[in-house]
């Protein structure tokens, strides 16, 4: 294990102050730039994060921003809650989460109940419906630089676009098969350009996908296994994946898949890291 921080940092939680029952965690990080908070603490990204929970425990599924932050050289994650999606409308496990380009919504499926559900930051509106057609076993997701919603079903091994994500009625686009690679867990995202990243916790790597032909070119090994990626500094930044076997948020070079430095979560356990959106 690499790890460049030997301090395991806590958490602040602004709501729930019942332990912290849920341990699935879901991220989708929204890269809105440097913030000084104080001379010897610096913000450094800020992410959306949904605890689903145990599945079946009928409490919803929680959703969260994360405050990366430098604190004198010890990483540290700060939670502050948002908003519950609820159980009642068909949220119970999502471990695909994405955030518009503007990083003022947040979308999340439901891999049991194969529902989308929309939530606009700044209103607080939430609304939730099925998605036509959507297969098994979704658990990766991304937004496109040209705001299309993408899923990823690790059953098929197969990338859809969510068609009319922004409508009453949004249905599963055609599929393609990704080929190389064998989708297990962890994420997917895009950069500006388009190119797409996925990571394997099957094989613990990294690799890009071609959006044409479907097929996964290696990028390197990462080692251990992740459920979520994103890539910081609007996308043009490196990759950050979140690791259920370390409880941390780990930057990994998107040139090599080398793991460097990890933000280090306390008694939390990251189920998955949901796609980039830069903030414009």
């Amino acid at each position: 294990m690499i790890s460049q921080i030997a301090v395991c940092c806590g958490f602040k939680k602004t709501k729930k102050g019942d332990s912290m029952k849920k341990m699935l965690l879901i991220l989708a990080l929204v890269v809105i730039g440097l913030m000084s908070v104080s001379v010897a603490s610096a913000a450094l990204e800020a992410l959306y994060l949904t605890d689903s929970g145990i599945a079946g425990d009928k409490g919803g599924v929680d959703l969260f921003t994360v405050d990366l932050v430098d604190d004198a050289g010890t990483l540290k994650a700060n939670l502050n809650f948002v908003y519950n999606f609820p159980y009642t409308e068909g949220f119970d496990q999502v471990d695909a989460l994405a955030a518009s380009a503007d990083g003022t919504t947040v979308y999340a499926i439901d891999k049991l109940t194969k529902k989308l559900g929309t939530y606009v930051v700044s209103t607080g509106v939430f609304t939730s419906v099925p998605i036509a057609g959507c297969p098994s076993g979704v658990v990766l997701a991304a937004m496109s630089p040209d705001d299309k919603l993408y899923m990823v079903s690790q059953d098929t091994d197969t990338l859809y676009e969510v068609v009319g994500y922004n409508t009453a009625t949004p249905s599963t686009g055609p599929g393609l098969k990704i080929t190389g690679v064998n989708v297990q867990g962890a994420d997917i995202a895009f950069d500006p350009e388009g190119k797409l990243y996925l990571y394997s916790s099957a094989t613990q790597r990294l690799y890009t996908v071609d959006t044409t032909t479907g097929v996964a070119t290696l990028v390197g090994y990462t080692g251990g296994s992740f459920t979520g990626l994103a890539i910081l500094e609007g996308g043009l930044g490196d990759l950050v994946g979140s690791s259920t076997t370390d409880d941390k948020v780990y930057v990994i070079d998107k040139e090599t898949g080398a793991k460097g430095a990890g933000y280090c979560y306390r008694r939390l356990r990251i189920a998955s890291l949901g796609s980039v959106s830069s903030s414009s």
